[in-house]
């Protein structure tokens, strides 16, 4: 799955829950079953924690991904 594909997935559960009366959704499994589950999302991590934590540890991020953990 692209980070772009993983994007629009999160947004559209961020749209949902945003719309929902008290932050839950109802999900479906394979079986017809249907829970309503709760979910909440942190908030990005700002780049210059980001950066120190993978420059402390000698890591290098592609700029795809750091584009995802940074965007709101």
């Amino acid at each position: 799955m692209t980070v772009n594909k993983i994007q629009a997935t999160l947004n559209e559960l961020k749209r949902r829950l945003s719309q929902s009366k008290n932050g839950t959704l109802e999900v479906k499994v394979d079986d017809d079953r249907v829970f309503i589950k709760s979910f909440s999302f942190n908030s990005p991590e700002d780049e210059k924690s980001l950066l120190s934590f993978f420059g402390s540890n000698n890591w290098t991020l592609p700029e795809d991904y750091k584009k995802f953990l940074l965007n709101p």
